[in-house]
């Protein structure tokens, strides 16, 4: 009847690639092992907030290094430009 490999043939995996090159690098890896895999477009609004959270901690780093720059921010939407 059915053997353990069978039943894992059945269940799918999620993955969540950070980005493009992990992404790429991934489907590269499953396209050589011979692993069907399908790209599913994330909703437009999940997929913006999850683009943000990613760009969040470099934009922070740059701003750390602006103010131990004495980098003089012109108003408060600059500063927020920063972030």
């Amino acid at each position: 009847m059915f053997n353990n490999l069978d039943l894992y043939c059945m269940e799918s995996l999620l993955i969540r690639p950070k980005s493009k090159d992990e992404m790429e690098l991934l489907r590269e890896v499953l396209k050589k092992m011979k692993i069907k895999s399908e790209v599913i477009e994330l909703d437009s609004k999940i997929r913006k907030k999850n683009e943000f959270l990613t760009s969040l901690e470099s934009r922070i780093l740059d701003l750390e290094k602006g103010i131990k720059e004495k980098k003089v921010f012109k108003n408060a939407f600059d500063l927020l430009n920063e972030v």
